[in-house]
Parts: C-alpha cells; structure tokens; sequence
C-alpha cells in the first residue's frame, strides 16, 4: 500500500535594502533626494543622521548645519523580514584645492615625456581639470583629465603627448601646473603648479615671452640656497631694473618682472650667483 505524503511550503522573501542619494555633498541648507532602490520590500524607516526620520518609501531631507551624517534605511518586508543599509553624506562649504606634490621626466632617445603626483587638498572630490605641461626649449601643452579623486587621494598623471627635442638642446627645466578643478576655482593657488631641473649647475634659462610687451618671466637654477643680483640694462648699458641680495631657492628658480614702463628696443638681463654671471638679451617690440 502506497501513501502519498504532500507538505506545502511556504517561501519567504526577504527584502534587500539599498538606496542612493542626490546629492553626494553641498552646503547648507542642503536638500538631499533619497532614491530608494530595496528588492521585496514593502515599508521604510529612515534615521537621517541628525536626530531626525521618515517612514516615507524615497524621501526628501533638508540638512541645516555642516557635518557629515550617516543615513540608515531599515526595509521590511510583508512577512515582516528585515534588512538594513546604511551610506554617508557630507554637508560642507566646497573647498577646492588641487596641489601637484611632484614632477618627473622621462626619456627615451630624443622623445621626453612628462608625469606628476597631484593630490586633492580640498574636502569634495575632484572630478575634471586641466594639465599644463612646461618644458624647457618645448611648447606648453594642456591636457584635460577627468575620473575621481577623493578628497586626501593622489593621482599619478602622465602626459600623453610627448615632447621631441634634439640631443642637442636637452632641457634644463620642466614644469607641471594643474587648473580649473572641477571647471571652478582654485582656492589655493600656491601649489598648483611643480617645477624641477635636469642639472646641478647655475644656469639663466630662456627669458619668455622673448620679444616681450608688459612682462617677461626669468627662470634660472640655483645649487644652493643663496641670494643672487639680478639686473636688466637696456641698449645703452643704463640699468633699467635690479634686485640685490634675493635670497634664492636650491633648484628651480622663477621670476616674473613687469615692463610697462621700458622702451621700444633691446635689453640685457643678467643673473650674478657667486662671482658668477649668467646673461640673455631679449626685446620690447611694441612700448606701451
């Protein structure tokens, strides 16, 4: 004798909490959208982080005062199953900083290639900026970069295009300089831009722009930590500008001198370090 056995059973789902925000930061008063995202749920709780909550299903949540606040979203399921989920948001004033730590050259035959270390100082991430690349007896280039950087994060850029220089004009400097973080302003100015030296030696590198109208910018190396003279003569030989006793940096060393007030013609600069004297002409062409 045969006996059939039937058992029912009964299948329970237990529901996945999840949800997102929008947006991820901002000042205050900040209003954040919760985007509620839970597989097999069917009611809410929501802690906000500041003392305050929703049973709605996607709330809306204005922050009053900076902090950084954690969100918990508590889904039930109607078995009564729960889960549970948390995330953060930041409720600041956006500092934007973006700072470029270290700069590198590399070189393969007559090809030099340029990379950096930047660093994100600012509290919200960096998401685009632009990359200017500065070598010497080469053109600038600008590149535009854009991914994540967290806030206290780095990234290690490395140019893409690359500079062709002859054997024999190898350069004396390179600089990087990173702009216009997330298309706005950079609260710190300071530190964005990165200059190094290939050489040991005291060297006057090429004054630009060479002619030059309102300013002209001087970059020289410096073997040790010293002061120097600088001087600019005209024609004539009469001294136009100088600075005495400058206290110079070890390295890479730059200047920016204004020239609104020289004459149409040609002129000398000169750097004297130690007993030693390094000199470039260079010429106004059209006197203010």
């Amino acid at each position: 004798m045969f006996i059939n056995i039937k058992q029912y059973i009964h299948s329970i789902c237990y529901p996945i909490a999840q949800f997102s925000t929008d947006p991820l930061y901002g000042s205050p008063p900040l209003t954040v959208n919760y985007i509620n995202t839970t597989t097999g749920g069917n009611s809410y709780f929501w802690e906000f982080g500041d003392g305050l909550t929703s049973t709605g299903q996607s709330p809306t949540h204005v922050y009053q005062d900076t902090g950084n606040y954690t969100i918990l979203l508590v889904a039930s399921s109607l078995e009564g199953c729960l889960d549970s989920s948390n995330s953060s948001i930041s409720v600041l004033y956006p500092y934007l900083d973006v700072a470029v730590n270290k700069v590198y050259l590399a070189q393969n035959d007559e090809l030099f290639k340029i990379s950096a270390e930047i660093q994100n100082n600012g509290n919200i991430p960096v998401t685009t900026m632009d990359i200017n690349g500065l070598i010497e007896n080469g053109s600038s280039i600008t590149e535009n970069w854009s991914g994540i950087i967290q806030p206290g994060q780095k990234l290690m850029y490395e140019f893409s295009a690359s500079y062709y220089l002859t054997s024999r004009i190898n350069p004396g400097f390179y600089c990087v300089e990173a702009l216009n973080p997330n298309n706005g302003f950079d609260e710190n100015s300071d530190n964005n831009s990165k200059c190094a030296v290939t050489g040991t030696t005291f060297e006057l590198y090429s004054v630009y722009p060479n002619p030059f109208n309102d300013q002209i910018t001087v970059s020289f190396n410096l073997p040790l930590e010293e002061v120097y003279n600088l001087r600019i003569h005209d024609a004539l030989g009469k001294t136009v500008y100088k600075t005495e006793n400058q206290n110079g940096f070890k390295g890479y060393n730059k200047l920016t001198i204004p020239t609104l007030t020289f004459n149409k013609g040609i002129y000398a600069i000169s750097i004297e370090y130690r007993n030693e004297i390094k000199v470039q002409s260079m010429s106004i062409i059209d006197a203010q």
